[in-house]
């Protein structure tokens, strides 16, 4: 994505994919051992495992505007891991790679605003404790029906009610010009509506070469009228 980054933008991403994996399946995927360390969360291991990692990314020590020091990330575009070589799952490569879509461009205060108040593990913890996962509210998803995205209470209300405002807006709106229906449009909605009633389910239907002329002639003799 060429997106530079410091190392706090990465521990917080490492973070949300614990998260969100938890939510889903129970697990996490890193293994990591996370504490509400300074302002939030946070995993020791995190150092040691980017010196190991020997990764070819460039990456430099920088001071803030507030004085603090920081390392940040630089993107290059020399040959590089894939994701694939280490998360051999599927279904986890799928929501590491959400995470980094949905959150890898994101402003840093967005993002630790989400991770401090509205993750689960985040909520009531006490500075220095290990974060409690079984907090989290688990998601049973069904694949075909998308992915449920957890949202604060106050705000899927006022989403609510927006939706619910533009639906009555758009309801009293009249249309211009009025629809004008034929009488082949009637006939069908009503044919329509005596499926529903009987509950006849449509589908591919044979039809034999006597009824199709008849039909043919039906039509003609309707246009000719």
């Amino acid at each position: 994505m060429d997106v530079g980054f410091g190392k706090t933008k990465l521990v917080k991403l490492l973070y949300l994919i614990d998260v969100e994996n938890y939510r889903r399946r129970g697990t996490q995927i890193s293994g990591l051992e996370w504490r509400f360390y300074h302002y939030g969360p946070y995993a020791f291991a995190i150092d040691t495992a980017l010196q190991e990692l020997d990764l070819d990314i460039p990456q430099e020590s920088v001071t803030t505007g507030t004085g603090h020091r920081a390392i940040v990330f630089r993107p290059n575009h020399s040959p590089r891991p894939r994701l694939s070589e280490y998360l051999p799952s599927p279904s986890e490569l799928q929501l590491v790679n959400r995470i980094i879509r949905d959150w890898g461009e994101v402003e840093l205060n967005p993002l630790l605003n989400h991770v401090y108040f509205y993750t689960e593990p985040m909520k009531n913890a006490d500075r220095g404790e290990i974060l409690d996962f079984s907090t989290i509210q688990r998601n049973q998803v069904d694949p075909t029906h998308g992915r449920t995205v957890p949202m604060a209470t106050n705000v899927l209300a006022e989403y609510k009610s927006r939706f619910q405002e533009a639906k009555t807006k758009r309801a009293r709106r009249p249309l211009i010009p009025a629809p004008r229906f034929d009488r082949v449009y009637q006939e069908g909605l009503g044919h329509m509506s005596a499926e529903e009633e009987h509950e006849v389910n449509a589908g591919v239907v044979a039809i034999s070469l006597e009824a199709k002329d008849g039909l043919r002639d039906q039509r003609d003799s309707e246009v000719g009228d």
